[in-house]
């Protein structure tokens, strides 16, 4: 099964995690543009220690600002693009990248404290 990105609150030592219906493949390409955002938690689950990859609220805004930069570098290259196949590969990088940002509002939507929020692999 693919790595998947989703939203989750920390509650305590836990992390809850949000909608299964809202998440986004980890694809090679979404690793490359901001793998480097994600960082190694240790949370609990029944007593068990799990250790997850996530963005934390303070860590979101860099995390956007990073996805309006690849949208836009994105959409300049398909203004200049010739050819189906490297049209169809950059529609499916920008679906990834604008995928996520849908995972990132969600979140940030949602009720409760605003640093209990993070973004987290799964």
């Amino acid at each position: 099964m693919a790595t998947q990105i989703l939203y989750a609150k920390e509650v305590g030592k836990e992390l809850k995690f949000g909608n299964m219906s809202d998440t986004v493949n980890m694809t090679e390409f979404l690793d490359e543009q901001v793998g480097d955002f994600f960082e190694e938690k240790t949370y609990y689950e029944d007593q068990d220690e799990i250790s997850y990859r996530i963005v934390s609220y303070a860590g979101v805004n860099s995390l956007i600002e990073k996805i309006g930069s690849t949208e836009t570098k994105i959409l300049d290259e398909l203004k200049e693009v010739r050819g189906n196949e490297k049209k169809s590969e950059l529609i499916s990088k920008l679906k990834d990248i604008t995928l996520l940002e849908k995972v990132i509002f969600k979140a940030l939507l949602q009720a409760g404290e605003n640093n209990t929020k993070v973004i987290a692999l799964l």
